[in-house]
């Protein structure tokens, strides 16, 4: 039923990617997490028993990730290491 509304709706989905319910329950928890919804309480909402199984979506949250990410500055690349 899923898969016929997001068809429907005209979400597309390239070949290999997940379908259906679980690609609604990953949009859901991206969506809770990048309102800062508690993890506890998303993985209360996707019925996880194990908080540990919600951290896959952490993943989705990217301007959280943006503010943890480090700079380049110092780092010295010699051209020949690009390979």
């Amino acid at each position: 039923m899923i898969s016929s509304c997001m068809k429907e709706a005209g979400i597309r989905q390239g070949k290999g990617e997940r379908r259906g319910p679980h690609c609604l329950r990953h949009s859901v928890a991206a969506r809770l997490l990048a309102a800062e919804t508690p993890q506890p309480i998303i993985s209360s909402i996707l019925g996880h028993a194990n908080k540990d199984t919600t951290k896959i979506y952490l993943s989705t949250d990217l301007e959280h990730l943006r503010a943890c990410a480090l700079g380049m500055n110092g780092i010295e690349v010699a051209k020949e290491e690009w390979k």
